[in-house]
């Protein structure tokens, strides 16, 4: 697992997992107090999975896509 600190754009904490660490429950058990020390610090934690799909470049797509979509739905409702 890789950990990843961000400042910008955003405050986010980015943990990168390969498929066998997702999978492992007490891993992922074990993130809830670092999420919980993190979000106290106001920082978004963000999970990634490898996922199952054969085509990174769409998956990737899809996933950047996504976000900034939701980046544009929260400074859309920021400014209204």
């Amino acid at each position: 697992m890789i950990v990843e600190v961000k400042e910008k754009p955003y405050k986010t904490v980015l943990f990168w997992m390969n498929k066998e660490e997702a999978q492992d429950k007490k891993l992922m058990e074990s993130l809830s107090s670092q999420f919980a020390e993190w979000t106290a610090k106001k920082y978004r934690c963000v999970v990634f999975k490898s996922g199952q799909g054969k085509h990174m470049e769409d998956s990737l797509y899809s996933l950047m896509k996504r976000h900034y979509e939701i980046i544009a739905t929260e400074n859309s409702e920021k400014t209204s």
